[in-house]
């Protein structure tokens, strides 16, 4: 972090530019459309400010595959204090200040004078994904961490310089290997990496692959590859621990008291993407909700439920941030089956209601429903509306009904043709009914009929993809 470059900037335009002991070959770069993180602007939102157990929220870390916040937890150290969490105007090996803002990039320093005894120490951190919310806050109750697929850590500038003529400061890495697949972890060095391996140890039942860094120093945050840890994750991760810190070693002869050395740390995350949603042993046929005297009916049918965990029933009220309201266990049975839950406790700044499921497989993977919305607020008998529409994948009926029914529905082609039909139970009150397999539509122009309580509602529907 000390040493000084002459080279101009414009030279890390060249796709390899080579400085005396520093080659930047893109080897920290992702390819194609799959982001890399940015963390800037952290948010405090639990606990106090650098201290053990703090919870900082960055929001949209990544771009490309939709938004995904992050929370890093400061899990504990060890012979080590954090003097900052993330440094914004944090600098390259060229000294151009906020160039690498977009890393995480906490400052650590030792937690007393190094003096004449070895000693190593480190912060630990976890990261943990999810989907983006609103707020900076903790994510919302019922909120799941997400696994990212294709998963990078990239452990940036692990260097340091040399005591005398056999003593060193360096820092150093830990990384957390999975604990169900512990080979699931590769560590990558660059060609004529300066990296040293330090193999796997075991801290507390957990296996940490550890590297010591170099004890050559570069100005800022380094991009040389030579001093790049890199580990690749072959499956999703939700969350990932690692450890920032550093080793040292007194000269011998003993050179004298070498202070509390304070390091610049900068990693990124990147070249992931979210994992496809594999498809669960069940068949959703309907999905509908009901609103009658401050009471919400969620009702859904299924057919053959095969190794189903489980039903968690979501709410939102602004049709973004949507909180887990129950859980509801899975029958298992390959027959149609009927759930329902009655939600009674409304928050009272609700005019719209949204609802849907998230479907979860007894080995954890899980899918969502559509949503369906339904109006708090008293609406006319004579409310019939499809939204949204025009609609490309999904669509639902929302209508007013004057008693509890059953209701038929069909969709009509522009020739006259049924093209799908349904049935739904339908009860006194706001009801809002998910058209089945409008996935399946061509572009046009539909008619949609609804029969209930012996009277016929329609309206037509823009298929637009």
């Amino acid at each position: 972090m000390k040493k000084f470059f002459t080279l101009a900037f414009a030279a890390l335009l060249l796709s390899a530019t080579t400085y005396a002991q520093c080659t930047i070959t893109g080897f920290d770069v992702c390819t194609g459309a799959n982001p890399i993180t940015s963390f800037t602007n952290a948010q405090l939102v639990s606990g106090s400010a650098l201290a053990t157990g703090s919870k900082y929220k960055f929001n949209n870390i990544t771009s490309g595959i939709g938004a995904l916040d992050a929370i890093i937890t400061i899990d504990g150290s060890s012979n080590a204090t954090l003097i900052s969490f993330d440094d914004d105007n944090a600098a390259d090996e060229t000294g151009v200040a906020g160039s690498q803002s977009a890393l995480f990039s906490p400052k650590i320093s030792a937690d007393a004078n190094l003096v004449n005894a070895a000693k190593s120490g480190y912060v630990q951190f976890t990261i943990t994904f999810y989907n983006h919310y609103s707020g900076n806050t903790l994510p919302p109750v019922g909120a799941l961490p997400v696994p990212v697929a294709n998963l990078n850590f990239l452990h940036f500038d692990m260097d340091g310089h040399t005591i005398g003529t056999n003593g060193y400061f360096r820092e150093m890495g830990y990384v957390k290997m999975p604990s169900v697949t512990p080979t699931d972890l590769l560590n990558y060095g660059a060609v004529g990496t300066e990296l040293t391996s330090g193999g796997i140890v075991n801290d507390l039942g957990d296996n940490w692959r550890v590297t010591y860094g170099s004890t050559t120093e570069r100005d800022g945050i380094s991009r040389c590859a030579q001093v790049i840890e890199k580990s690749v994750y072959a499956l999703p991760q939700s969350s990932v621990s690692f450890r920032m810190g550093y080793d040292y070693k007194p000269a011998s002869p003993y050179t004298g008291n070498q202070g509390k050395p304070a390091r610049q740390y900068g990693s990124k995350f990147g070249c992931f993407s979210l994992p496809a949603a594999a498809p669960l042993p069940v068949t959703l046929t309907a999905f509908a909700v009901n609103y009658n005297n401050s009471v919400a009916n969620v009702n859904w049918t299924t057919e053959q439920e095969i190794n189903l965990s489980k039903y968690e029933i979501l709410r939102s009220i602004n049709g973004s941030d949507f909180q887990t309201i129950n859980t509801i266990a899975s029958r298992n049975s390959l027959a149609k089956q009927n759930y329902t839950y009655q939600d009674n406790n409304i928050p009272a700044a609700a005019s719209v209601l949204y609802y849907k499921l998230r479907i979860i497989d007894k080995d954890g993977s899980y899918k969502y429903s559509n949503v369906v919305t339904v109006k708090v607020t008293a609406a006319s008998a004579k409310d019939f509306l499809i939204t949204p529409n025009p609609a490309s994948t999904n669509a639902q009926i929302r209508f007013n009904a004057i008693k509890s029914g059953q209701a038929q529905i069909i969709v009509f082609d522009a020739a006259g043709k049924a093209v799908l039909q349904q049935q739904a139970s339908v009860l006194a009150g706001n009801n809002s009914i998910a058209l089945n397999n409008i996935v399946n539509l061509s572009e046009g122009m539909y008619t949609v009929r609804m029969i209930v309580n012996n009277e016929s509602f329609s309206s037509k529907l823009i298929v637009w993809k």
